[in-house]
């Protein structure tokens, strides 16, 4: 049953494709978009026409202003892979943290496509002036995994280490799972942010 409350501030981010499903099509991500949205009326954002033929940087631009126009008092931002660094990228802006109350990142990336690596330093800083509170669902194995062939040493270890050190912010492991979450786990994801959402949800209506 939804919970009667205003989740419009629910927004799933994607990365520069600008499309939440990906291509091809995810099933992690496919299941939680209808979940969050049948049960905490998430949304996804709402791009101009002609986009997927604009160039990289002009895409970039779109999907900032695009993320910047949907910002909701309190709001509550998931993304998956480069969506997650997407999500980073934009926590360089006290102005954007400030209207947040969490962020979800799942197997996030650490570089965006064409634009080289988020800055971590600046993402952490505004997660803790505004008090922003961040779930890390990690997976083990593949791009964005803790593989450390496809990891980023440097930025990954910033996020996981700072995780510890605040009581807002938490990181789970779907247990055997690659990036894309695939062949099972899926499910296992989707549940885990799901639940997450819903504990906030349940905040609010007693805040």
């Amino acid at each position: 049953m939804a919970i009667a409350v205003d989740y419009k501030r629910l927004a799933l981010v994607p990365g520069t494709s600008g499309t939440w499903e990906g291509k091809p099509t995810s099933a992690f991500r496919t299941t939680l978009q209808r979940r969050l949205e049948s049960e905490l009326h998430a949304r996804s954002l709402s791009l101009p026409h002609g986009y997927q033929s604009m160039e990289c940087a002009a895409r970039q631009g779109a999907l900032e202003r695009a993320m910047r126009s949907m910002l909701h008092r309190k709001q509550v931002w998931v993304g998956h892979s480069e969506g997650g660094a997407r999500i980073l990228h934009a926590l360089r802006d006290p102005s954007i943290a400030s209207r947040l109350q969490a962020v979800v990142l799942v197997s996030p990336a650490y570089a965006l496509w064409c634009s080289g690596s988020v800055d971590v330093d600046a993402a952490l800083e505004t997660l803790r002036l505004h008090s922003v509170r961040v779930l890390l669902l990690d997976t083990e194995t593949g791009f964005g995994g803790q593989e450390q062939r496809y990891a980023w040493p440097s930025t990954r270890g910033k996020l996981t280490a700072a995780i510890f050190s605040n009581p807002l912010w938490q990181q789970k492991t779907v247990v055997g799972a690659h990036h894309s979450l695939r062949r099972g786990y899926a499910d296992t994801a989707v549940e885990a942010v799901t639940t997450w959402a819903r504990a906030l949800a349940v905040q609010d209506t007693r805040t």
